[in-house]
């Protein structure tokens, strides 16, 4: 039986504070000395931001994949990288601006929202902790795309990972479509734009060893000094085997090779890192973006690490 529209289900008034903030009814509540009803706000506004959150990050999940189905892997590739041109670099430009200490606080209140208030299923979350030369955010899980994997969704609605191993990828074969912004947003499109990554990152399981030569290479283009990048590769050096190769991984607990062995993209980033100390050493180039010694940030996902 239809219900009868004549019937309004909602006065005036109710219409009117169904449209404000949640945050203002909850202010406002205090302020009366209605701490239930504050608190009853409160916890529904946790709730309010997941559902769009949750349709927005698949809804690109199935974009990027509708794009592999029709380009390949290389159609992604090309799509992050014009999305990001006309999207992300101005606010890239904007956050090298900024003091690193306001960063850390900015991408904090970035993953505080990202994790959706810690709510809904496989709840996004994370820890910060910092060192003498970092600050390191660990998800566990990120809000999106671990939690995309967490529950399931690439093999219930046929989500694509990619069919070939990229740098982009982290070197992996069959990584989640999804995931592979990061590296692009992060990483690769940074290097382009600024000559360094705005937010290094590995992925889960172990640490990514293209990221470590990635920050060598780093070091010698004017992040640092000659002096710490040498003593970097030098260190990674423990990490081949007795034929000089490496994996694509690096178990962060036991310093074993992990994932895809051995990994060109490794070599990639080691040869990379070796020829820009090279020219570093002979004064042939040199980055001015940034002054030498200024602390890297490091954002790091559940078991691995993102550097900045």
């Amino acid at each position: 039986m239809m219900p009868n529209m004549n019937d309004r289900w909602f006065d005036d008034d109710e219409l009117r504070e169904l449209s404000r903030p949640t945050m203002d009814r909850a202010i406002e509540a205090i302020e009366r000395g209605d701490l239930d009803a504050a608190r009853r706000l409160c916890a529904e506004m946790k709730h309010e931001w997941l559902m769009l959150h949750d349709l927005m990050a698949e809804s690109v999940l199935g974009l990027i994949t509708f794009v592999q189905d029709r380009l390949g892997d290389e159609g992604v590739k090309e799509a992050w990288t014009d999305c990001n041109e006309r999207g992300w670099r101005r606010h890239h430009d904007a956050i090298n601006r900024l003091d690193r200490r306001k960063v850390v606080e900015l991408l904090a209140a970035t993953w505080r929202a990202h994790s959706a208030s810690g709510v809904g299923d496989e709840p996004g979350a994370f820890t910060i902790t910092e060192d003498d030369e970092k600050v390191t955010f660990t998800m566990n899980p990120c809000g999106s795309g671990q939690r995309l994997v967490r529950r399931g969704l690439y093999e219930s609605n046929g989500y694509g990972r990619t069919r070939e191993a990229h740098d982009w990828s982290y070197g992996r074969k069959d990584f989640p479509l999804y995931c592979t912004h990061c590296s692009f947003m992060n990483e690769s499109l940074p290097i382009q734009w600024s000559g360094y990554p705005l937010y290094p990152s590995d992925p889960p399981e172990g640490a990514f060893a293209i990221c470590s030569f990635w920050e060598a290479e780093f070091l010698a283009l004017g992040g640092g000094n000659s002096e710490d990048c040498r003593h970097l590769i030098k260190g990674l050096f423990n990490y081949r085997n007795d034929l000089g190769l490496y994996g694509e991984e690096i178990d962060v607990k036991t310093g074993d090779a992990l994932g895809n062995f051995p990994q060109a993209f490794t070599h990639i980033g080691l040869i990379g890192a070796a020829l820009s100390l090279e020219q570093r050493m002979k004064g042939e180039q040199q980055l001015g973006h940034r002054a030498p010694g200024t602390p890297v940030l490091t954002e790091a996902l559940s078991g691995g690490s993102r550097k900045l």
